[in-house]
């Protein structure tokens, strides 16, 4: 593992982003007691004044991010198969292939480190057999719900999104398409980010909202909670959100839906 103390700011901001890419492709990562599924990452300001903190949240429990390193593929093992199904989606010119949106998005998939973490000693070699399509646990990326979207609507988010409801002969439809979409291009949609965008956008407006989980005597029962502040007063905290759920990802999910809602209810 990483000693704290050896990981400066600008590396903490370079696996932050590069995680935050991979969760939804079911990411492993080795931490100081187990491997674990990694299903979310929490930036947020400190006690002190220019200080931050950035989490990483597993299927077992919270660690700070100095605490985590991803198990990822170097770039060398890719196979020939592989590399010409990459290739496809890369931008060329002339033979030279440049990294596209959707190149990126399946190195993120497939776990490969174009960034270089693992001679950075940010990241470990994934064992062979880690990242095999019958052994990957996919975790889907969350939406938020019509009811939030709604209120984000509301509040003025207008961020350009993939997902969006709207109303059919008085139905309310959901569309994933892939197509994005504003709030301010077309009065009769409303825009439905994922959680994580929707957490973005408010921090942009001082509020925190920080999840967690939590153990019972009875290993096979969790329940997640989650705290709201304002980023510039986070030992204040505002309110608390508790999800009981023997699911992990549907507890984490709830718990975010529950305190998106009180903050966009009562904060915005």
């Amino acid at each position: 593992m990483i000693k704290s103390t050896t990981m400066i700011q600008e590396d903490k901001e370079l696996l932050f982003k590069d995680i935050s890419g991979r969760i939804s492709y079911g990411l492993r990562v080795n931490t100081p007691y187990n491997d674990a599924n990694l299903i979310g990452m929490i930036k947020r300001d400190g006690y002190s004044k220019g200080t931050e903190y950035i989490d990483g949240i597993t299927d077992k429990q919270t660690y700070p991010i100095t605490d985590i390193q991803p198990y990822l593929r170097p770039m060398s093992s890719m196979t020939e198969e592989e590399r010409e199904e990459y290739h496809k989606l890369c931008d060329s010119y002339y033979g030279i292939y440049f990294n596209s949106i959707d190149s990126i998005d399946w190195l993120n998939a497939h776990h490969f480190d174009y960034r270089d973490l693992i001679p950075k000693c940010l990241a470990l070699e994934a064992p062979e057999d880690m990242y095999k399509k019958n052994k990957i646990t996919m975790i889907k990326e969350a939406y938020c719900s019509f009811e939030v979207a709604k209120l984000l609507k509301e509040k003025g988010f207008d961020e350009e999104c993939t997902h969006y409801f709207t109303y059919e002969d008085d139905e309310l439809i959901e569309y994933t398409n892939g197509v994005y979409s504003r709030n301010s291009k077309d009065c009769h949609r409303c825009t439905s980010p994922t959680h994580q965008m929707a957490m973005a956008w408010l921090r942009e407006r001082n509020i925190g909202i920080v999840p967690e989980i939590h153990t019972t005597q009875d290993p096979k029962n969790y329940y997640w909670s989650a705290c709201i502040f304002y980023l510039n007063k986070p030992w204040d905290i505002l309110h608390y959100v508790f999800e009981p759920s023997k699911n992990v990802i549907d507890g984490y999910n709830g718990v975010i839906e529950q305190a998106l809602k009180y903050s966009l209810e009562k904060l915005i």
